[in-house]
C-alpha cells in the first residue's frame, strides 16, 4: 500500500492536474473492466423511473424569518430504482430574494458516491466556490462519483440513500420553491448516470417553503415559478449567406485546444460566422489539421469580407466565441491562439459534466478508444483525460 501523503508531498510542485491524477487513481476512476462494448454518447434511458427527492415525503415547510431567522436543512435524496448508479450531477434552482445557501453536507456514508466535485487544489469538494455560485445566480450545481473498490472496479449504489444535505437562510417573508433543474429530454442540468452511462433520472420532487414572522401576520402570498434555468447551447445550422459585395475570402483559422501541445492526426470542428446575432455561415464538419506545436488549422472559402462573431467547437471541446473577426478581401490568415478551447465535452453537449466523465470511464485505459474520450490524443484515457474534464467541471460553450 502506497504511503498517499508521501505521494502527494512529492508531487507538490507538479500543476494540478497531475496531483489530482494521484487522487483519481485511488478514488474515481472506472477499470475498462466494467463495460467491453464502447459507448461515446450518452443518452437518456426509456422509461426512466429513478428519481431525485427534496422532500422526505413533506412537499412543504414553514420556517421563520428574521428575526431571529431559523436556518432549515433541505435533504437531497437518490431513489435508483433499483439501478446501479455510478455518478450524478445536481441542479438546484431557488430564488436568491428569499434564500441564502450556507453549507452543502456531503453524507458519504450512506452510497459508494463518495466524490464530490469540483474539486479544490488539495483535491477537496470546493463547496465554498458552489455556494457563492449559488448565491449569485440561483443555481446549486455540483456533481458526485463513485469510488474504485479494493478489487479495482467501480463501485455502485442502488436503492434510496440521502446524497448531500443543504442548509439555507430565510432572509423575507414568502413562500418559495427550491427546485431540482429537469427536463426529460436533456443531458445538460441533473442527472444520475447508470452503469450503462445512460442518464436514468425519470422524476424530481421539489420542495416549497412558506417563510412567516415569529407572530404571522395574515398576508397574501403566491409561488412564484422559478426563473433560474441553465442555458442549453444554440445547435441551430440553418445559415443564411449573404450577397458577397466585393472579393470573397479564403479564410484559415488557427486554433488551440486545451492539452495539446504537439503534432496530433486530424479532427473534425464546427465552425459558425455570425453578425449581429444571426448566422450568416455554419459548417458542421470541417477538418483541422495540427503544426508541431499542436495548433491546429482549419479553412473555408467564398467568405464575404467584413466582421464576424466566429464560433470554433473541436471534437472534445466546448464552443468558443472570438469577436470580433475581421475579414478582409482575398485570402486571411487569423490566429485564435491566445484562448484555448476548452477540454472536456466527450459526448458533445456543449456542457461538462458526470456524462462527460462516464464516457471516459467506460474507455478507460484502451487504446482502440473514442476520440472524444482522449482529450489530448495520446492514443489511451487516463487521468490525464479525467483531470482535464474536471477541472472544467460545469462549464457549457458559448453562444
Amino acid at each position: 500500500m502506497y504511503d498517499l501523503n508521501l505521494l502527494f508531498g512529492k508531487l507538490k510542485n507538479y500543476w494540478f492536474p497531475l496531483a489530482l491524477l494521484v487522487f483519481l487513481l485511488t478514488s474515481v476512476v472506472v477499470t475498462s473492466k466494467l463495460n467491453q462494448q464502447e459507448q461515446t454518447v450518452i443518452t437518456k434511458a426509456s422509461g426512466n423511473k429513478a428519481s431525485i427527492d427534496l422532500t422526505s415525503n413533506v412537499h412543504s415547510i414553514t420556517v421563520l424569518s428574521t428575526p431571529p431567522s431559523q436556518n432549515f436543512i433541505v435533504p437531497v435524496f437518490i431513489d435508483s430504482n433499483n439501478i446501479e448508479i455510478v455518478a450524478a450531477d445536481i441542479v438546484i434552482n431557488f430564488d436568491t430574494n428569499y434564500l441564502k445557501l450556507l453549507d452543502i453536507i456531503p453524507q458519504s456514508n450512506s452510497s459508494a458516491l463518495k466524490t464530490f466535485l469540483p474539486q479544490d487544489l488539495n483535491g477537496s469538494f470546493n463547496k465554498t466556490q458552489v455556494v457563492e455560485n449559488a448565491n449569485g445566480n440561483g443555481t446549486i450545481a455540483f456533481g458526485v462519483m463513485s469510488s474504485t473498490t479494493e478489487s479495482g472496479t467501480f463501485a455502485s449504489s442502488t436503492g434510496i440513500f440521502q446524497l448531500s444535505s443543504l442548509q439555507f437562510q430565510p432572509l423575507k417573508l414568502g413562500t418559495t420553491t427550491i427546485a431540482v433543474s429537469y427536463v426529460s429530454d436533456s443531458t445538460a442540468d441533473s442527472n444520475l448516470v447508470a452503469k450503462s452511462s445512460q442518464d436514468i433520472l425519470g422524476n424530481v420532487t421539489n420542495l416549497t417553503v412558506a417563510i412567516v414572522s415569529p407572530t404571522p401576520i395574515p398576508t397574501s402570498t403566491s409561488i412564484p415559478t422559478p426563473t433560474s434555468t441553465l442555458t442549453l447551447p444554440n445547435t441551430s445550422t440553418s445559415t443564411s449567406t449573404p450577397t458577397p459585395t466585393s472579393i470573397p475570402a479564403g479564410v484559415n483559422f488557427h486554433f488551440k485546444n486545451e492539452g495539446i501541445s504537439s503534432q496530433k492526426p486530424d479532427i473534425t470542428v464546427k465552425l459558425r460566422l455570425s453578425q449581429n446575432g444571426n448566422t450568416m455561415y455554419s459548417f458542421n464538419s470541417l477538418a483541422a489539421t495540427s503544426a508541431i506545436n499542436g495548433i491546429f488549422t482549419t479553412k473555408i472559402s467564398n467568405i464575404a469580407p467584413g466582421t464576424y462573431d466566429v464560433y470554433i467547437k473541436s471534437f472534445a471541446h466546448l464552443t468558443k466565441k472570438f469577436s470580433p473577426v475581421i475579414l478582409q478581401n482575398g485570402n486571411n490568415n487569423i490566429d485564435l491562439t491566445a484562448s484555448a478551447l476548452l477540454a472536456g465535452d466527450s459526448n458533445g453537449d456543449d456542457f461538462i459534466n458526470a456524462q462527460d466523465i462516464g464516457v471516459m470511464m467506460e474507455n478507460y485505459h484502451r487504446t482502440a478508444t473514442s476520440v472524444t474520450a482522449d482529450l489530448n490524443l495520446d492514443g489511451t484515457v487516463n487521468t490525464i483525460d479525467t483531470s482535464m474534464a474536471i477541472e472544467n467541471y460545469f462549464q457549457s460553450g458559448d453562444q
